[in-house]
């Protein structure tokens, strides 16, 4: 499911792989988008709710006056709470 999560420095744009438990958010890398992870994040719902983020100013996250360019422009969401690192 795609959809838009407000943030107090504007919305950010996430798609939701399913699963249930922890969130686990898939971060793209430079250039990248939420598309970057189609093949491989349904795969990881055993895991937890996958989530999915474009980062401000790739994918469909804009890049506004009020949204930095960074992970620290992107407060901990409530929908993405409990955290859980997976290694790839």
């Amino acid at each position: 499911m795609s959809r838009y999560v407000p943030t107090p420095q504007g919305l950010v744009h996430e798609v939701e792989f399913g699963g249930s438990g922890p969130a686990i958010v898939l971060i793209h890398g430079l250039g990248g988008s939420t598309t970057n992870w189609n093949a491989v994040g349904p795969s990881l719902g055993d895991l937890g709710v996958v989530k999915a983020i474009d980062l401000p100013g790739f994918g469909l996250t804009r890049l506004g006056p009020t949204i930095g360019s960074t992970l620290t422009a992107i407060p901990s969401s409530a929908t993405w709470r409990p955290w859980k690192v997976v290694p790839l």
